[in-house]
Parts: structure tokens; sequence; C-alpha cells
């Protein structure tokens, strides 16, 4: 693609390719598991056999675009942060000792968390409805409009703060 190596773009491209293939890999993977938490038998393996008898293959990729967003605004921020982190901390895009690179990764993964956020919100929304039920999944948009009108509700900065930081679980899991 004629990018420089380590450049702005690059990076940005980098993350966006591994958050998807990630998501694409692993969503299937959560689909079955929170399933599993409505089968009356609670396995996986019957969820599994369950969701391939309700639609197949295609069944397993039902609500796989929010985490494909949110591991995508994941990959590419974290990609772009780190490097930049690095550069306003040290100076330099390398680390002095594993120490130092470890807190120069936890700054970017603490943001790169954040700025995914509303996706994995929309993602546990959209997982909050079971296969079974005949009620539409909500899209990405629908359920960021759902918490924005919430949002809005609140009569105070610190209550919109506190409903946003629940919401988007933003806490020990971002730090974690």
């Amino acid at each position: 693609l004629g990018l420089a190596d380590g450049s702005a773009a690059s990076s940005i491209l980098a993350g966006n390719f591994a958050g998807a293939v990630n998501a694409l890999v692993l969503s299937p993977l959560a689909a079955v598991k929170y399933m599993s938490w409505g089968e009356r038998r609670g396995s996986v393996v019957a969820a599994a056999t369950a969701t391939y008898e309700r639609g197949g293959l295609p069944a397993f990729f039902v609500r796989f675009q929010a985490p494909v967003c949110r591991d995508m605004t994941f990959g590419a921020h974290f990609a772009l942060l780190r490097s930049n982190v690095r550069r306003v901390l040290y100076h330099t895009a390398d680390c002095e000792t594993p120490f130092a690179c470890f807190v120069a990764d936890a700054i970017a993964s603490g943001c790169a968390a954040i700025a995914s956020s509303p996706f994995n919100y929309a993602r546990q929304r959209q997982f909050a409805y079971h296969a079974n039920d005949h009620i539409a999944v909500p899209s990405i948009v629908e359920s960021l409009s759902y918490f924005m009108k919430q949002l809005a509700k609140r009569d105070t900065l610190f209550r919109r703060l506190k409903y946003a930081q629940t919401r988007l679980m933003i806490g020990w899991g971002t730090l974690r």
C-alpha cells in the first residue's frame, strides 16, 4: 500500500486488521457462551447445537458487527497510541526497561478500551436478546441512540458521568 513502516496510517490499519480477525474468530465463541447461559441444560455444547439447529453457521454470526467494530476500534487506538505514549513519556519509541514498556502499553490499552467501550455497550445489549426471542436485536446505532437518550435524562454532570461509566463499563475491567 506504500505506507511507511511505523507510520500512523500503518499502525491504524494493522490495529484494524488485528481487531477484525480477533472479532471474527472469537465472536462465534462468545455467542455460544452467552447462549449457554440461557439454555436449560446450560452447557456450551447444548448451546452450540441449538444455535446450529436454529440457523446453521450464519446463526453464529448474527451479532458480530458490534464486536468487530469494538475490536477494530481497540486495535487501531492501541496500535496508534502505543508508540505515541512511549514517545511522550520516554522521548523514543523504545523502552529502557520492561516496566517502562508496561506503563506505556497500559496507558495505551486503557485509552483504547475507553474508545471502544461504546461498541462493547452495543454488544452487551445485543447479546441480552436470546436467539429464541422474537424481538428484533437492536443495531449498534439503536443501542447507542438509546444510551444517549438515557444519558440526556441525567440532570447533573456527575450523574451523566456516573451513568456513562457504569453503562460503558469503564472501571476495573478497563484497568485490568
